[in-house]
């Protein structure tokens, strides 16, 4: 990130550039702009595909703790969910990603049996 001149709010909050735009501002001073596109297409396809009954009072799953888990808990956060459940096959995994997106209420999960 520190070869960009502007890092965009949300690449900082999930720590990760995967965009890079070239800008002209208005001074006309020519720079890179580094944005993260994983959690706008997570927001995206959650909204897209979840019944309209679904409000942000919901408690969500992600079944990871791979390369987009940031982008995903970010953008369940930016949704509204009030928990989010956090799941992966190595524990130790998913722990390093429960504070990652401060205030996302990411609580982890030991198993995926419900009864």
């Amino acid at each position: 990130m520190s070869q960009l001149d502007v890092v965009a709010p949300e690449a900082k909050a999930i720590g990760a550039v995967n965009t890079v735009i070239p800008f002209t501002n208005t001074g006309g001073h020519q720079g890179l702009l580094g944005d993260n596109a994983d959690w706008i297409a997570i927001r995206n396809v959650v909204k897209a595909c979840l019944p309209p009954s679904l409000n942000k009072a919901d408690n969500l799953l992600v079944i990871s703790a791979g390369g987009t888990t940031h982008a995903e808990i970010y953008a369940l956060h930016i949704l509204g969910a009030s928990r989010i459940y956090l799941f992966n096959r190595t524990r130790r995994s998913a722990e390093e990603l429960v504070h990652v997106i401060p205030n996302a209420n990411v609580a982890l999960l030991d198993t995926l049996d419900v009864m």
